[in-house]
């Protein structure tokens, strides 16, 4: 690197000029670059294959962990490498790896604000119930006033229509968030979809080779999740006001129609975020999920129940009576008792899990108990306080918050070494139960050191979360 210019072969080695006028030879740039971590070369440093967009490394003979590819500053002024086309490759993966940096903390951000308005609306739910039932009941049983139709006794009544249309709109506004954090949104993904397009267009018959750690799934399940957990509370609150007699049997027996065909809706839902939960070792989601299906099924076992051995309203004059092919049993019977045991070994799956990840699913043990006590037959629910929706909040905003230096497990979930970012303990991943940390000797197997999304960190504090 301090060769004198008439000792260097411009031949082999020639020099780079950048915009900045600091020249350097090719040699001490593609080292300064990381080009090694970008490419596979060969013992002469020339290119022989690109490697995985990820930059991962064979760490076999190393104890460091890969480093992620960033753009480097020129080594006597400090301006930004952007424009030589040689590192045309690392400059563009980096871009991408701080493109999904600023996807992730804004997505943190839109997900912290509809968290707290879901969690506001569904307080006000559950405050104002008992009086919604009282209002309920006095508006069925007043006398009309002059020039004002009673009540019609074949139809659901209006309040409860504009109750539910309140938490149809919420759903729809999760929803949209869902939308805007959906895997085909990323930066990743898009950037894919262009480069799958320009080869289709090209007739290049190749596979686009991409890190898959990037696309993050996270955003979009606690999102589903968080639906769940609003359509949820939407049916229990409709299930006490069928079970409280405020309304007449018409139009309870057509409440509860609706609900058990909500609930089946929901209920296949859950599967399909479960799987994916697996899929992408996030096990607290997983509880999360895990949880709905088990209560969605509980409450459709117990709403069933009260459609079976309630009186079936009589058919309107003139109609013809209802048809008797299909039974309810048959018509429900993929929620019999193979379906509730089924519920209790998710259940089960939920305890381990709260075991092995005491810090992200351990808190939702209480939960997974009462949803045991309601496939058990229980009729009560206690909802989650306004408090223990407070707590929940704070810990997720501080997800991203630490002084620490950033790392990622092997399976992709980020987290932090406090402190000077040292190891000094072994540990277990809060998200996967993976082994990350290190001690004397290093960093664990599969960890990789994430120094950039310290810039997410620092944004999260600027948004003042």
């Amino acid at each position: 690197m301090f060769d004198a210019y008439s000792d260097i072969d411009l031949d082999s080695n020639p020099i780079i000029v950048p915009t900045c006028g600091h020249f350097y030879t090719v040699e001490t740039y593609d080292s300064h670059m990381g080009m090694k971590n970008c490419y596979i070369l060969d013992e002469s440093g020339a290119i022989i294959a690109p490697r995985p967009l990820d930059g991962n490394l064979d760490t076999e003979n190393s104890e460091d962990p890969p480093e992620k590819l960033v753009v480097k500053n020129c080594p006597d002024c400090r301006a930004p490498l952007r424009d030589i086309h040689r590192y045309n490759r690392i400059v563009k993966s980096a871009f991408l790896d701080e493109s999904t940096k600023r996807f992730c903390a804004n997505a943190q951000t839109g997900y912290l604000k509809i968290y707290q308005e879901v969690s506001r609306a569904l307080e006000v739910l559950q405050a104002n119930h008992a009086d919604f039932i009282t209002g309920l009941r006095t508006s069925q049983t007043r006398t009309p006033t002059q020039g004002r139709p009673p009540p019609a006794v074949d139809k659901i009544p209006q309040p409860i229509l504009d109750r539910k249309r309140k938490g149809k709109a919420l759903s729809r506004k999760i929803q949209r968030f869902i939308n805007t954090v959906n895997e085909e949104e990323q930066p990743y993904s898009k950037v894919r979809q262009m480069v799958l397009a320009a080869r289709i267009r090209r007739g290049v018959q190749s596979s686009f080779v991409g890190d898959p750690s990037a696309v993050q799934m996270g955003f979009r399940l606690k999102s589903q999740n968080l639906l769940l957990e609003a359509a949820w509370e939407g049916f229990w609150d409709i299930h006490l006001i069928a079970a409280s007699s405020a309304v007449d049997a018409p139009a309870t027996t057509m409440l509860r129609k609706q609900l058990l065909k909500e609930l089946r809706q929901q209920y296949q839902k859950c599967s399909v975020i479960i799987l994916e939960c697996l899929s992408a070792k996030l096990g607290k989601y997983e509880v999360e999920a895990r949880i709905r299906g088990a209560q969605f099924c509980a409450l459709y076992r117990l709403e069933y129940m009260n459609e079976k051995t309630a009186p079936a309203p009589a058919p309107p004059p003139g109609s013809a009576p209802p048809d008797a092919t299909t039974s309810k049993d048959e018509e429900h019977d993929d929620f019999g008792d193979d379906t509730r045991k089924a519920e209790i070994k998710s259940l089960d799956r939920c305890d381990e899990l709260c075991g092995s990840l005491p810090g992200t699913a351990g808190p939702m043990r209480d939960q997974v108990k009462q949803a045991r006590l309601l496939l058990g037959g229980a009729t009560f629910y206690t909802t989650v306080s306004a408090e223990e929706k407070r707590l929940v909040h704070q810990a997720m905003a501080a997800e991203f918050s630490s002084t620490g230096r950033w790392y990622t497990c092997q399976n992709g979930h980020p987290f932090t070494i406090g402190d000077c970012g040292a190891p000094r303990q072994i540990a277990q991943c809060p998200e996967c139960g993976a082994r990350i940390g290190g001690d004397y000797s290093g960093l664990v197997q599969g960890i990789q050191r994430d120094a950039e999304f310290s810039q997410l960190d620092q944004r999260m504090r600027g948004l003042g979360i």
